[in-house]
């Protein structure tokens, strides 16, 4: 949606196609047996720095990304809107 990358501005950092198998939902089945979630992750923020130093530690670690939707998929809630 490019209105939206326009009003929101920045660098974005595009994460596609993760997949989780979780434990999420109200009916007990979907508790038991699970199922499959795909997550796309667009996160803005500013890598100029990293862009101007080539310095690793001034850019957001994707893996770190990565660790954090991991763990609110694989924490068992009943909404998934939750997580």
């Amino acid at each position: 949606m490019e209105g939206v990358d326009t009003l929101i501005g920045g660098d974005k950092l595009i994460l596609k196609g993760l997949t989780f198998h979780a434990f999420h939902g109200v009916v007990a089945e979907e508790r038991i047996l699970g199922q499959k979630f795909f997550v796309d992750i667009d996160a803005w923020m500013d890598l100029k720095p990293a862009g101007i130093s080539d310095n690793l530690s001034h850019t957001f670690n994707y893996i770190e990304i990565y660790r954090l939707v991991t763990n609110k998929f694989t924490t068992l809630i009943k909404f998934i809107e939750y997580a």
